[in-house]
């Protein structure tokens, strides 16, 4: 939509300062009308206020029309004329219009010259070059109706020549009742061509015939005749050698000598009125005596733009000799005689008498010494010229030499310094052209320049001398000095000894231009030190202290003068504090437990839950450990550490209960902020004894390290079993020794008898097998008697068979 005339350069935004824009709409159309906003991000980490801003833009209708019939008038020199113009609006808002006539010469090439002009006030204004004429009633602007304009010029001149025309301006009154330009119209132009009317003259020169020497000569040459308003060019001779001209515009041409003395203000060649031309000297001198002359020319405007020659005269000779000044008197004045180092130092020398070229030159002689040295001198034709004595490079810039007016000057150091102390001579001559008839008058006067150092101190405060871990402490370096309210820029060096270290590191250094450097082996304070430094004061914040900022402070000062930020001068005083200890410690715990002996009585196999009650707790950011004991019933047991949460809330067991059986007994819970509880499932007969809990208060400091600042124990938990009715089957069950006896007793009395009955039934086996064999062994004992022999042997070996 707005692409196209962004790059015709019809919209675009000028920057007028870095918080500052404006956006131009060259050529404004009536879609334009609308809302604008302004916005900017913002890159500052908190809002501090509104970053964008709307307003309304209200497109008025170009309604505005001026007219004028284009023609051509020949008039003569003298004659009247009268030129109308006719403008109008239809606008709805309430505007006003401005009316100007505009003379633009012949061939185009010069800007149109505004003749009258009626304002948005209705205010009638006349051009600079028909000033005089709009006074003189010649030159007027009459409203005739409500759209009609008409310029009447009573007398034409010369000058008048070219094309007139009008142009109409409308305005328009913003809400704030300033008036604001909206558009404007220009009507055709009317060329008119002026008859110049014939003339003679002749011409005079009017001067004191004698006049002082250093006082103002001036000199008239007069055009004396019955012309109206001629266009005349005018030249000046000093003994027949012309020195300047000024033509009929007023381009002034001076001779070489008097262009510089032009340049310097001692010269003035001017037109006083189109009959009258004037030159002064306002300062003459002996070169100034001889004879004055005058000549004027009465010139008119060639086609081709350059001065034509109508007719010229010359004045008579006037002859001008000087007198002798009167003597003088010089006097020194200052402000302040005694000034600090750093600060500026103004002597003015100012002279009497009657007003001449002066040239003055400054001495200094410094204290404990008597040989003067030059500071500064001025010619009388301005020129300055620093003495010798100002050797380094940044003199030139300290020291000033200035002429307030022609009887003054001013002598300053910028920036003074202790060196600058004693005595200062002005001495003013006159005459100085003419050595040979050169005076001089001189005045002195005594100054002194104080030390910055000489009344600079510095002090340490700090309302928390010994600072609780973790708390935030200040450190006030207080800067005092006679000086003070000059509110010179500070750098202020804050340094830091360590506990153990034998020599100051510095911490930071806030320098007078804003810049801000640490120091490079204490980085633990960057992140939590903040630094506010005003006139004469810096004062040093550290958040979250820790052990490592135990040790000595000290600050020092830096005094510099005000020049000292553009030009990087080294301080003019400084000054070191006294050292101030800072320790840190651990703030005072606030722990207590309940400590008040309870006891419980529970069944056996049951579960219970013992109470680590923390009743208050010291404030800040402290972690607890709970550490849990337990004591058998015997009298001589000794504490065992059941399990312990520490500080990290890692859970650890002793060594007695780091069994997983033991484990899955005996656990801990965080039932609130100020509430432990041990639970311990399926209590047993082992189980009985005394409990307490260990309650302990951490503090993590900024190096990663923790600090226990104190520990408390609970009261004493008696755990006992409640007694239950005896009976066979329970004092089985209670028992495990006995329980154990039922149960393998009867297994292995059943192993052995059926072990027996083997070996009963093996043994009845073998008894039936022998009768067996001796049943036959007797019916072969009768059958066969006659073998009883062989047979007895047999039997024997068959019994060794067998008992084998």
């Amino acid at each position: 939509m707005y692409a196209q005339r962004v790059r015709n350069k019809d919209i675009y935004v000028e920057r007028l300062q870095d918080n500052s824009v404006l956006l131009h709409i060259s050529k404004l159309q009536m879609k334009d009308a609308g809302e604008y906003e302004c916005h900017t991000p913002n890159t500052d980490e908190k809002y501090y206020g509104s970053y964008s801003a709307k307003t309304n833009l209200t497109v008025i209708p170009d309604t505005l029309s001026a007219t004028m019939s284009s023609q051509t008038l020949s008039k003569e020199e003298g004659e009247p004329l009268e030129l109308t113009c006719e403008a109008s609006k239809a606008t709805a808002q309430h505007t006003h219009l401005s009316i100007t006539w505009y003379l633009m010469q012949e061939g185009g090439r010069s800007q149109a010259t505004s003749i009258i002009s009626l304002s948005r006030d209705f205010v009638l204004t006349p051009g600079p070059s028909y000033a005089k004429r709009f006074a003189a009633g010649d030159v007027q602007l009459h409203k005739l109706g409500t759209a009609t304009f008409r310029l009447s010029i009573g007398h034409l001149q010369p000058s008048d020549q070219g094309k007139l025309f009008c142009e109409a301006a409308e305005w328009i009154q913003d809400p704030d009742e300033t008036w604001t330009f909206i558009t404007k119209k220009k009507t055709d132009q009317t060329t008119l061509r002026v008859q110049p009317a014939g003339r003679d003259f002749k011409v005079s020169i009017t001067t004191e015939s004698t006049s002082a020497e250093g006082k103002p000569l001036e000199l008239a040459c007069l055009v004396v005749g019955s012309v109206r308003d001629p266009q005349l060019q005018g030249f000046w001779f000093l003994n027949g050698t012309e020195i300047a001209s000024i033509d009929a515009s007023g381009v002034l041409d001076l001779r070489m000598g008097y262009k510089d003395r032009a340049s310097q203000g001692r010269l003035q060649v001017s037109k006083m009125n189109p009959k009258a031309f004037s030159l002064k000297i306002f300062s003459a001198g002996p070169e100034d005596e001889g004879d004055y002359s005058c000549a004027v020319a009465e010139v008119v405007r060639a086609w081709t733009g350059s001065w034509q020659v109508l007719q010229r005269e010359q004045s008579p000779v006037s002859h001008v000799r000087l007198r002798e000044p009167a003597a003088r008197s010089v006097v020194i004045s200052t402000r302040q005689q005694a000034v600090w180092e750093g600060e500026a130092l103004a002597l003015l020398c100012k002279t009497d008498g009657v007003e001449s070229p002066l040239s003055v030159t400054w001495w200094h002689i410094p204290q404990d010494q008597t040989q003067p040295k030059l500071v500064a001198g001025m010619a009388q034709d301005g020129t300055v010229k620093l003495g010798v004595s100002s050797g380094d490079p940044g003199y030139h810039g300290n020291t000033r030499l200035a002429k307030l007016d022609w009887a003054t000057f001013q002598l300053e150091i910028a920036s003074s310094t202790v060196s600058d102390s004693g005595v200062y001579e002005c001495r003013v001559s006159e005459g100085a052209q003419n050595p040979a008839r050169g005076r001089h008058w001189t005045h002195k006067i005594s100054v002194t320049v104080r030390s910055l150092n000489s009344s600079l101190q510095v002090n340490l405060l700090s309302r928390q001398p010994q600072v609780k871990l973790g708390d935030t402490f200040d450190l006030s370096c207080i800067a005092g000095a006679d000086y003070s309210d000059l509110r010179l820029p500070l750098t202020v060096r804050w340094r830091f000894q360590p506990d153990g270290s034998q020599a100051f590191r510095q911490l930071i250094r806030v320098t007078h231009n804003g810049i801000i450097e640490w120091g490079d082996s204490l980085s633990q304070f960057q992140k939590k030190t903040k630094v506010s430094q005003s006139s004469f004061r810096s004062q040093l914040l550290i958040h979250d202290a820790s052990e490592e900022e135990t040790g000595k402070y000290e600050c020092e000062v830096e005094v510099y003068d005000r020049n000292s930020l553009p030009t990087n001068s080294p301080a003019r005083a400084s000054a070191v504090s006294h050292p101030l200890r800072i320790v840190v410690t651990l703030p005072e715990s606030k722990l207590k437990v309940n400590s008040r002996n309870q006891s419980q009585e529970i069944s056996i196999i049951s579960n219970t839950n013992i109470e680590c009650n923390i009743l208050s707790r010291t404030i800040g950011n402290l972690q607890l450990a709970i550490i849990w004991y337990f004591s058998p019933i015997s009298s001589n047991a000794s504490w065992l550490r059941i399990l312990e949460m520490d500080q990290t809330s890692v859970v650890k067991y002793g060594n007695e209960f780091h069994t997983p059986q033991k484990k899955q007994k005996f656990h801990m819970e965080k039932v609130s902020q100020d509430l432990f509880q041990l639970h311990i499932l399926s209590v047993e007969d082992s189980d009985q004894g005394r409990y307490y809990c260990a309650v302990e208060e951490w503090l993590l400091s900024t190096d990663g390290t923790w600090k226990k600042l104190g520990g408390k124990k609970s009261g004493l938990t008696e755990l006992k079993l409640r007694p239950t009715e005896t009976t066979f089957p329970s004092r089985i069950c209670s028992s495990t020794p006995l329980l154990y006896f039922l149960v393998i007793c009867p297994l292995v009395m059943f192993v052995l008898l059926l072990i027996s009955l083997l070996c009963l039934s093996w043994k009845a086996k073998k008894l039936s097998q022998l009768s067996l064999r001796a049943q036959k062994d007797k019916s072969l004992w009768v059958g066969l008697n006659g073998a009883e022999g062989w047979t007895t042997d047999r039997r024997k070996h068959q019994e060794e068979d067998e008992d084998n």
